[in-house]
């Protein structure tokens, strides 16, 4: 019995082990195969990168370069006559290479001042000077300059100037630089004054007049002899009038290039048929000249139809013609864009229509505006 016991003992034990066995080696199939499907995926997952994304560069803005302004110099304003340093400083150049510059002198604005600026031309050079603290400096040449060598002046027509001059005048290259003028009337404009009223620098042309026979004479078409920038003036109109005595009066003779033919008030008589541009006396810069003012001589100017100062009636007479003048109240004062002064000369503008030279001397001079 003992025998038998132990044998279904040992039996039943190993039938138990034998299904113990069995769930175990099939759980660690399972468990690898797992392993292997995890491997193989992170496996194929790390052999194929991730894209990046495409990174677009925010553009920067573009710099705009400051541009560098004029350099300046004294003011005009300045009380230091800025006349003998720039005239000096010519006078140095020329010395240095005679005849081998010419020059001009404009003034620029900076700041609500004005300031000189001397230009000076080489063979193909060009350089700019001006006046800093009383010396002259060598700086660069101005933005929008448009003066070029072909305008430029000589040493000696530079030096002629007894001020200095802005470039609300430039003399034609053609002109001639007198120092007097025949005996005649003349047509042109003041560049200055003198201090005291008794020189005045002008330029001017002798007045282009026919008489009433010669304008009679013409017909449309005909020419009449002279030119003007270079064109030919002919007759394109005439106008007539009839007078109280029922007589045809020539009135004037229309021309091409905006001329015409018709007397002018203090110009000749009213058979002087003086030619004309536009609404003013033909004239050409013929010639720059200083000219002496007569004590005597007879001025008017039309300077009351373009303002009118009634405390003018008030001002204490000095006896100079041209300083007494109302041209001259109203050029010096704040009414008017006072003139620009510099070695004893007032730089002005006025229309001389006409300026009369007797003994070279100014006899007669109505100053105009237009």
């Amino acid at each position: 019995m003992k025998k038998t016991k132990i044998l279904a003992i040992l039996m039943a034990a190993t039938m138990l082990a034998s299904c113990g066995k069995a769930p175990v080696e099939e759980t660690t199939e399972e468990t690898t195969t797992t392993e292997e499907t995890t491997t193989a995926s992170e496996t194929t997952e790390a052999a194929t990168p991730t894209p990046r994304p495409t990174m677009t560069p925010t553009p920067r803005p573009t710099a705009t370069p400051t541009p560098t302004p004029d350099p300046t110099g004294d003011p005009i304003t300045s009380e230091n006559d800025q006349y003998p340093i720039i005239m000096g400083f010519v006078d140095e150049l020329e010395a240095s290479a005679p005849g081998e510059y010419r020059y001009i002198i404009f003034s620029r604005s900076s700041d609500n001042d004005d300031y000189w600026v001397l230009a000076v031309f080489g063979d193909n050079t060009s350089e700019a000077y001006i006046v800093v603290d009383g010396e002259m400096v060598e700086t660069a040449m101005p933005a929008n300059y448009h003066y070029s060598a072909d305008e430029a002046l000589t040493y000696d027509e530079l030096k002629s100037f007894p001020c200095l001059i802005s470039e609300s005048y430039r003399p034609s290259t053609d002109a001639e630089y007198p120092d007097s003028l025949a005996d005649g009337t003349y047509v042109g404009s003041i560049i200055a004054m003198s201090e005291d009223g008794t020189r005045l620098y002008m330029y001017v042309s002798e007045v282009v007049a026919f008489d009433r026979s010669f304008a009679e004479s013409l017909q449309v078409g005909d020419s009449i002899g002279c030119s003007v920038n270079g064109q030919e003036l002919t007759v394109t109109d005439i106008g007539t009038e009839t007078d109280e005595n029922g007589e045809e009066q020539l009135l004037y003779v229309s021309l091409s290039n905006s001329c015409h033919l018709n007397p002018y008030p203090g110009i000749g008589d009213d058979d002087t048929f003086v030619l004309w541009q536009d609404s003013c006396p033909y004239f050409e810069e013929r010639y720059v000249v200083e000219l002496p003012v007569s004590p005597s001589c007879e001025v008017t100017d039309t300077f009351d139809v373009l303002v009118e100062l009634p405390e003018y009636a008030d001002q204490v007479p000095t006896g100079n013609p041209l300083l007494d003048s109302y041209w001259w109240y109203i050029q010096s004062g704040e009414a008017y864009t006072s003139a620009l002064y510099s070695n004893g000369w007032y730089q002005c503008n006025g229309l001389l229509f006409p300026v009369e030279v007797r003994n070279g001397e100014i006899v007669r001079v109505n100053i105009e505006w237009r």
